[in-house]
């Protein structure tokens, strides 16, 4: 699984991708993305479909995104669902 963010904003932003206490951090120029070919080996953390991945905007704004590729070449592409700190 690819995950990856585009900075929507006009100034630089840092981005964290999180996956059960594992995370990673990035900065974004404006208007450019930042993508991870395989998250499952940047974090060393096993996926399925019980594992949420968190993409969180450290400074500034973002849209997340993920693409999986299965084994006969089919791809997916799913868009981020934004959600609110309680």
């Amino acid at each position: 699984m690819n995950v990856g963010v585009v900075n929507t904003g006009t100034i630089p932003a840092t981005f964290r991708i999180s996956v059960r206490g594992r995370s990673i951090e990035q900065g974004v120029a404006e208007d450019e993305v930042w993508i991870v070919p395989d998250i499952e080996h940047a974090l060393g953390v096993a996926l399925d479909e019980t594992i949420t991945i968190r993409v969180t905007p450290v400074a500034g704004t973002g849209v997340a995104f993920a693409a999986v590729v299965e084994g006969n070449g089919d791809s997916q592409f799913i868009a981020a669902v934004p959600a609110q700190q309680q």
